[in-house]
């Protein structure tokens, strides 16, 4: 799960947190057409995904609607 690597060390996530969060990371990344891990907006994105987290939505669905919602809105200012 390369959602990892955009938590901050202040972040504490268990198991099904981590799942629910690289499941949100990937499809939303699909919806976007973001396939290069190393473009900066993947991090955009990824980041965009933790902070909905620590909101405490866990819902992979949810997540991932919120963060493309949030990336388009970003990338349209």
């Amino acid at each position: 799960m390369p959602i990892r690597q955009y938590l901050g060390s202040d972040a504490s996530f268990g198991p099904e947190d981590l799942t629910a969060m690289g499941t949100a990371f990937s499809e939303a990344r699909r919806i976007l057409g973001l396939n290069d891990l190393t473009e900066p907006h993947v991090e955009l994105l990824g980041r965009m995904i933790v902070r909905a987290a620590l909101d405490g939505e866990r819902d992979p669905a949810r997540l991932c609607a919120r963060a493309v919602r949030s990336y388009r809105a970003a990338k349209a200012s």
